[in-house]
């Protein structure tokens, strides 16, 4: 018995093995380089598997010290692109040397591996030689200090500001170059701590002495002219190495800088946390803003010739009679530097297209806050949704609900979040939940230290490859074949986008805080909600394209998402006009909308947004799970497994886990499956390792799969049986009904329980 048993077991093993052999080789995806995703099949773009490259200072500077690094991070299949930043200002980006460097690496890279470099050189990269060409065009702050002066005494008030610092500083700080007085006002307060507006006036007359030394300076203040006891209020602005954000210099400098790089071989080029100086302060007080004299004269022309220093004044203290001129002058303030940051992004795109064609990438996010917060009228206004991507790009723990509301603003369905921390498994777990919220990693090296034993040659990032994510990778990228969409999210929360920065608002920030905290709730009960900026209803994607819409089944929709609700929080004054053009965009149309009032139960409108869309047959998601990081309690994300719905119609399943990186099986046993809209059921039956994506008409037909070590799937007319070869697979039909199909093996032999799914195989090399 056992004798027959092992021969019977032996013949299985020889006909799999003849099976495999005999089977037919298929034209490989990327001709040139197998393993490696091309920037378009048939068609279609693809979105690439991106990772970070930090070169160091001999890597740049010794003749081929791109090699090592480039061997090592390319022999992956885990990039198609690498984002490659040089921390080492001992040559700038704009320098002969900086762009051979460059030049060499780009050829090298794509020549030998068939992976593409993004190159980040901007502005910040070569601030010596900008200011070199324009030493007076640094970026100011703008500090107010007030002082109670005495009658008849005379004043000292004393100012320091220390360097600031951030990723491009390594070599050079952003060091303070000097200070200059703009004015001094004299004034009285009413019992309520207001400014007396009637009794201000400019004094910077009395000033008797002004002494400076770097970032330091002294203010002594004649005490003559001073009748009684009043308050002094001075402004000082202090100069740093940072180009003026609102000088024309540093514009035409940077299109200067990116067309230099041209000639090089690149996927494109970054932008990467783009705003003004880094600020790591709250600036409580709001005494503190960024200046310089061309924000002065662009100031002047759209306020109709008000002047900046008396606005920030305003701004820093409240006058009696005023209040409608302080909010309109903060509003002023946050929608013009805006308006001037994203100038300097869409010319980053449009060259980068313009130089590297139509598939150039261009990075990388605008998250330096990566949880949006009170601080970000200091950095860039959350231009996080205008800013121009073809693919939504995130930092570190930037909710989910933001990212799924940029990646219905972006071009492309698939969104990236640049990930690092300290230990492999961290990125395991990033991985998995990402990709049920239709996202993908962008990988940073080990950061800000690794708790894995540092390697030679390992470059805080091996480990991590090692640690399974190349696996994960591997089969995530199978779906960039039928990803046609984004993650279904039914409802968008809309947050007033300037009220949450006007700390003359009651809800300033609180606002934006419980909005994510609705979508939080909304996610928790398995609706994704984004959320959405109120300012989004003027603007248009880089398609050209407006973002929101009347679809034509009589939904909102933004970008490619129409939804069921839209829920309006945080309205003020400073947002009415945004929030009234939206409204009145659905009143004809069939998306149900409401106005939340400021002390909202969230938990409670969660709940009566779910029972409605239960009730209309919307169909739920995996319920979504508390972050496991520091923003424990604020943040929501999908779980490592489960199944999430795109607005495609897809289905996905992911079973992930951190034991086995690879993922865990997936078998469907005649699972009946709603559709979105529960008015289709489909009955599935598969197996699959870590990833499962279907999708299928409206005859219940599949039209695409995408399965990682696939078993069996028997739906939708479709049965394949793999058992004996479990294999990576794709399908789809093309827009003439024929089906094509990807493999992805270690070698090129089609199963042969593969063959007659469809006319037309290709072979990705795994």
């Amino acid at each position: 018995m056992k004798t027959r048993t092992i021969i019977r077991f032996a013949g299985l093993v020889i006909t799999s093995c003849l099976t495999v052999l005999s089977a037919q080789e298929a034209v490989p995806v990327n001709p040139q380089h197998p393993d490696r995703l091309p920037d378009t099949f048939l068609g279609r773009r693809m979105a690439p598997q991106i990772g970070c490259w930090f070169p160091g200072v001999h890597e740049v500077l010794e003749p081929g010290g791109f090699k090592p690094p480039l061997d090592a991070l390319c022999r992956s299949g885990a990039f198609d692109l690498l984002c490659v930043s040089s921390r080492s200002t001992h040559n700038e980006s704009d320098s002969d040397s900086s762009v051979a460097f460059l030049r060499q690496a780009a050829g090298y890279a794509l020549q030998k591996y068939g992976v593409r470099l993004v190159l980040d050189a901007e502005i910040r990269l070569s601030r010596k030689s900008f200011f070199k060409a324009h030493p007076q065009c640094c970026q100011e702050r703008l500090h107010l200090v007030e002082q109670l002066q005495c009658r008849g005494q005379k004043v000292n008030i004393a100012l320091a500001v220390d360097a600031l610092t951030d990723h491009y500083t390594h070599n050079y700080r952003y060091e303070v170059l000097g200070c200059r007085l703009l004015k001094v006002w004299a004034y009285r307060k009413t019992a309520a701590d207001t400014v007396d507006a009637a009794s201000v006036r400019d004094i910077t007359a009395e000033v008797e002495r002004f002494t400076a030394d770097g970032g330091r300076c002294e203010i002594v203040l004649s005490g003559e002219t001073a009748q009684e006891n009043r308050f002094v209020c001075a402004a000082v602005a202090f100069a740093f190495l940072y180009p003026d954000v609102h000088s024309d210099e540093a514009l035409h400098f940077e299109r200067d800088l990116i067309s230099k790089h041209q000639q090089i071989n690149a996927a494109g080029f970054i932008k990467d946390e783009w705003g003004f100086p880094p600020s790591y302060t709250w600036a409580t007080e709001k005494n503190e803003y960024w200046f310089s004299p061309a924000m002065m004269r662009r100031y002047a022309m759209i306020s109709g010739g008000r002047d900046l220093a008396d606005d920030c004044f305003l701004m820093y203290r409240s006058q009696t009679g005023r209040a409608g001129d302080r909010s309109q002058a903060i509003d002023r303030l946050n929608r013009m530097n805006q308006a001037r940051l994203l100038e300097f992004e869409q010319q980053v795109y449009e060259l980068s297209k313009k130089y590297w064609g139509e598939y150039a990438f261009v990075g990388t996010h605008p998250t330096w806050y990566p949880y949006p917060g009170k601080n970000e009228f200091r950095k860039n206004g959350l231009m996080w949704w205008r800013h121009p991507r073809d693919y939504a790009q995130t930092d570190e723990v930037t909710p989910f609900c933001c990212r799924t509301g940029m990646a219905k603003a972006a071009a492309q369905p698939v969104w990236y979040n640049e990930y690092y921390q300290t230990h492999p498994s961290h990125y395991i777990y990033e991985h998995w939940t990402c990709l049920l919220a239709g996202g993908r990693v962008n990988i940073h090296p080990f950061y800000p230290k690794s708790d894995e034993p540092a390697e030679a040659g390992d470059f805080r990032i091996l480990p991590i490859l090692r640690g399974g994510a190349d696996r994960i990778r591997s089969r995530t990228r199978l779906l960039n074949f039928i990803m046609e969409a984004s993650l279904q999210c039914p409802v968008a929360v809309v947050f007033g986008h300037w009220g949450v920065m006007n700390w003359t608002c009651p809800q300033y920030f609180d606002s934006l805080q419980a909005a994510i905290t609705l979508c939080n709730e909304l996610s928790r009960r398995g609706y994704p909600a984004d959320l959405i900026p109120s300012s989004e209803i003027h603007t248009v994607g880089v398609d050209g394209k407006k973002r929101w819409l009347l679809a034509e089944d009589g939904r909102l929709q933004y970008g490619r998402q129409p939804y069921e609700w839209v829920l309006f929080y945080g309205v003020t004054e400073s947002d009415r006009a945004d929030i009234d053009s939206l409204w009145g965009l659905g009143d004809k149309g069939e998306t149900r909308r409401a106005i939340l009032p400021p002390a909202m139960d969230q938990s409670a409108w969660a709940q009566r947004v779910t029972e409605d869309l239960q009730r209309r047959g919307i169909q739920p998601q995996t319920v979504w799970v508390e972050s496991d990081n520091r923003w424990k309690g604020s943040m929501y994300r999908p779980p490592m497994s489960g199944l999430a719905r795109f607005t495609d119609g897809t289905l996905l399943w992911a079973s992930g886990s951190q034991e086995e990186p690879r993922g865990k099986t997936i078998r469907l046993d005649k699972a009946s499956v709603l559709s979105n809209d529960g008015r289709q059921t489909f009955e599935i039956s598969a197996e699959a390792v870590g990833v499962l994506a279907c999708r299928f008409d409206k005859e219940d037909g599949l039209v695409a799969l995408a399965a990682s070590d696939l078993k069996f799937f028997h739906a939708g007319g479709m049965n394949i049986d793999t058992a004996d070869c479990p294999t990576d697979v794709v399908l789809w039909k093309d827009h003439s009904g024929v089906w094509q199909g990807v493999f992805q093996a270690e070698e090129n032999r089609l199963p042969q329980g593969l063959k007659a799914a469809a006319e037309k195989w290709y072979f990705l090399k795994k």
